[in-house]
């Protein structure tokens, strides 16, 4: 049937039937629906028992016989973006922050922003940078030139363009910032560094000089005391020299021989005005420093045999023997025989 040519098979009366393209059975009977490739654009084709067929298509193609094309079958855009069919092609609805043909980009990575910039998505792939404080423009990328206030002791600070400003400074200042050092108030040669902080200046002195403006001249500065001795300025231009134990003098120049308590036992210690000293010693001391006691029994003061006992200070008593008394054992005792 259908056009199929039969052909003997054994010679026993058997045939075989070769059927055209696009049926089958044992008679050529049966018609295979895929036959002619009905699915379009690479679609395949499946036959079902009911003599038709299934198209089975591949992306993005639809239909029937996959003659429709739908290029959101896919889902081509990322990150849960939208695709929406546009004259038979698509474009992509991104979510918040993200951006590219297919959604595939985020809008703050890598972050846009500088200087410590947050990156903040808007719609439609654009982003806003919150910057810092100090810092301004699209991606933070200016800073604030007034911010802090560069101006000094009071001066306005006015910005133009991107990156510079200028201080309008309250009388008696001067230069970009209102610097305190211009013009120099330091004299002597004196160095001016302005003290931001506290919005006024100071000046590194030379060596021989001294004060706020380096106006008074140091006396110390040429080491006036000796002796280790520590000098101090006085009213500005003068100086007073502190000496350390055992000297003197205007500029500690003099050794004080008795700052060491060179008399002994008591001893009162005068200079003599030669660098030397002279011990006034009490009694019953004696020597050069009164390291000498003075014995009262060295000269034998006791007679006739009497014991001299050295007494308090340079005093004695002498001890008689029989017969005599006195304060030395000069008088002799005299006895009356009663008879």
């Amino acid at each position: 049937m259908n056009g199929g040519t039969c052909r003997p098979v054994n010679g026993n009366g058997g045939y075989q039937c070769m059927c055209p393209p696009g049926y089958s059975g044992q008679r050529c009977e049966n018609r295979d629906p895929c036959a002619q490739n009905p699915c379009l654009n690479g679609g395949q084709c499946v036959a079902n028992n009911l003599g038709g067929f299934t198209c089975v298509c591949v992306p993005p193609y639809t239909g029937q016989r996959c003659e429709d094309s739908n290029p959101c079958a896919s889902n081509p855009c990322g990150n849960n973006g939208q695709c929406i069919q546009s004259n038979g092609g698509f474009y992509c609805e991104c979510n918040l922050g993200f951006f590219g043909n297919r959604c595939e980009r985020r809008v703050c990575e890598p972050n846009p922003c500088t200087n410590g910039g947050t990156c903040e998505p808007r719609p439609n792939g654009v982003f806003h940078c919150i910057c810092p404080p100090e810092y301004q423009g699209q991606r933070c990328e200016f800073r604030k030139v007034c911010e802090p206030n560069p101006c000094l002791n009071g001066g306005t600070c006015s910005p133009y363009g991107l990156d510079t400003y200028s201080c309008n400074c309250p009388f008696g200042y001067t230069g970009r910032n209102c610097d305190p050092c211009i013009p120099n108030p330091c004299t002597n040669g004196g160095r001016c560094r302005p003290n931001a902080a506290a919005g006024t200046y100071v000046c590194d002195c030379p060596v021989n000089f001294v004060g706020t403006n380096c106006e008074i001249r140091n006396a110390c500065a040429s080491s006036p005391c000796q002796n280790a001795g520590t000098c101090r300025t006085v009213n500005g231009n003068a100086y007073q020299c502190i000496c350390v134990t055992g000297t003197t003098g205007i500029n500690c120049e003099i050794r004080d021989p008795c700052a060491v308590n060179a008399c002994l036992n008591g001893g009162q210690c005068m200079p003599n005005g030669l660098g030397g000293f002279t011990c006034t010693c009490p009694n019953p001391y004696t020597g050069q420093r009164c390291e000498d006691r003075i014995d009262p029994c060295a000269s034998q003061p006791c007679r006739n045999g009497g014991t001299c006992q050295p007494g308090n200070g340079n005093s004695y008593q002498c001890i008689c023997p029989p017969g005599y008394s006195g304060f030395d054992c000069s008088t002799r005792k005299l006895f009356c025989l009663i008879r």
